[in-house]
Formats: C-alpha cells, sequence, structure tokens
C-alpha cells in the first residue's frame, strides 16, 4: 500500500530547459497543456510563447500520474503534457559597453 502511493506520488515525468542570461520577467509567463498523439507522428505540438521582442528564459514540460496512465492504457497513442514558460527580461545596456547595432 505505502509502495503503491509512492508510485502515485512520483510518477511523473518532468524536463526543464533554462537560457543562462538575462534574468527571467516576473510578468511574463504562460502555461499550455499540450496533447501527443500517435507519438508525435500525427501532428508535432507547437507552443507560441507570448514573449514580445525577448526569448524564453526557462520552459518546463511535465506530465502527470493520470496523464502517463492514459499514455500507457493507449500505448503512447495518446500523451497530455503541461508546458510552461517564462519569458526573459528585456537586456540592459552594460555601462561602457558599445551601444547596440
Amino acid at each position: 500500500m505505502c509502495l503503491g502511493g509512492t508510485l502515485l506520488l512520483a510518477a511523473c515525468v518532468r524536463v526543464a530547459v533554462e537560457a543562462r542570461a538575462p534574468e527571467p520577467s516576473p510578468t511574463r509567463t504562460g502555461v499550455t497543456t499540450v496533447w501527443v498523439l500517435a507519438w508525435g507522428l500525427a501532428r508535432t505540438p507547437k507552443v507560441t510563447a507570448e514573449c514580445g521582442d525577448t526569448h524564453v528564459h526557462k520552459a518546463t514540460v511535465h506530465t502527470t500520474f493520470p496523464g502517463f496512465l492514459l499514455g500507457l492504457v493507449t500505448l503512447g497513442f495518446v500523451v497530455p503534457a503541461r508546458v510552461e514558460y517564462i519569458c526573459a527580461a528585456k537586456g540592459a545596456v552594460i555601462e561602457g559597453a558599445p551601444p547596440p547595432p
């Protein structure tokens, strides 16, 4: 019983990609759920980050235990994934550096 509870809580998959600079913007974040169908062969899900003129500082993709079970039951044909992203702050000019082109 304890083993089943531990597996239930720990059975999510999470992958994160993070840029080194500049620091993240606390005001621009986004979350969406994508559905991967036919192992990504049918249509690759795409997420458009609304970051304006900056880039994505950090992106995290994870699935929950119910999503994992759905993938297991469908042999990976249908797998939901939650995508979270944080936009980078606007770059600042470093004192003494040449102006940008």
